[in-house]
C-alpha cells in the first residue's frame, strides 16, 4: 500500500504522517518504508 500526504505549506503533514508512523509501529507486522526526497530527518 502506498499512502501520499500532500498539501500546501503550514497545513500539518508532517504532524499526520508521523501520528500515521507512531500508530502503524505499534500494529505492523512486517516492515515500514519511508521515502523522501529530502536527505534531511523528521
Amino acid at each position: 500500500m502506498v499512502q501520499l500526504i500532500v498539501g500546501v505549506k503550514g497545513e500539518g503533514k508532517t504532524k499526520k504522517l508521523l501520528d500515521y508512523v507512531h500508530e502503524a509501529v505499534k500494529t505492523a507486522n512486517g516492515n515500514l518504508v519511508y521515502l523522501d526526497k529530502s536527505s534531511r530527518n523528521i
